[in-house]
């Protein structure tokens, strides 16, 4: 069943979400002008502190970035001590992006920075927080799909 929203609902959400995606962008930027990493750098290695076994080639088509792309921002990881390379015990011809000690640190102060900002909003009714994290995840999907 389709919501139907008046043109001016859908300004204000489409308003509301690029609002957040900027704020989200500006914590980022600050987090990632601490540890001197590019906003890329930085979603790489949210992205590999997941604990997944990332290739520079999976990581580039989740971050839908070039391979050589992918491979610049990895060098900028190790050479910054934040990610290292190991082999893959599966494909001898390519490589497993890990995080460091200090790459998970980074990532750590990224995600207390948002729980903070969550944590300051505690009054909101979780009924209400539910439905707002079910409608990003949908919008969310739904840009990825590219719908």
């Amino acid at each position: 069943m389709a919501i139907v929203r008046t043109s001016t609902e859908m300004s204000t959400l489409a308003r509301s979400i690029i609002d957040v995606a900027d704020a989200v962008a500006a914590l980022r930027g600050r987090v990632g002008s601490s540890y001197n990493v590019s906003d890329n750098e930085l979603r790489a290695a949210v992205r590999v502190a997941t604990g997944l076994a990332y290739t520079p080639k999976a990581l580039a088509a989740l971050l839908e970035l070039s391979t050589a792309a992918v491979t610049v921002i990895v060098e900028h990881l190790v050479d910054r001590g934040i990610a290292t390379r190991r082999p893959n015990p599966h494909d001898r011809r390519s490589t497993i992006i890990e995080l460091t000690d200090l790459g998970h640190e980074m990532v750590e102060t990224e995600l207390r920075a948002l729980d903070a900002t969550l944590d300051a909003m505690a009054d909101i009714d979780p009924q209400a927080a539910a439905q707002a994290a079910a409608l990003l995840a949908a919008i969310s999907a739904r840009l990825r799909a590219g719908d």
